[in-house]
């Protein structure tokens, strides 16, 4: 019974640093163009932020993530694999440390 709370546990704390990371992400790791939403939009490359749902977008302002209009929702995938990877190294870390 006690590994099926942790597994939930385990999920839920993807999900908190998930949640965490798309919404207070303050680091600018994903490539993305930007241009002002005009007749003919000249893009430029910059690295936007990982806070993907809770950032307002700016009025005249058109950005594409990785270079695609879908981008956002490859953005939000690789936070959630961001996520899972940072819950997994730090059970692993804290399972070395017990075995000490």
């Amino acid at each position: 019974m006690r590994k099926k709370k942790f597994k939930w546990g385990k999920y839920g704390l993807i999900g908190l640093v998930f949640v965490l990371i798309s919404y207070l992400g303050k680091i600018a790791i994903y490539p993305c163009k930007s241009s002002p939403v005009i007749a003919v939009p000249k893009y430029t490359w910059k690295l936007c932020n990982m806070d993907i749902l809770g950032r307002l977008n700016w009025v005249g302002v058109s950005e594409k993530y990785l270079g695609f209009y879908q981008g956002k929702w490859i953005a939000l995938l690789l936070n959630l694999v961001i996520a899972y990877l940072i819950v997994y190294l730090l059970i692993y870390i804290h399972k070395k440390k017990v075995k000490k």
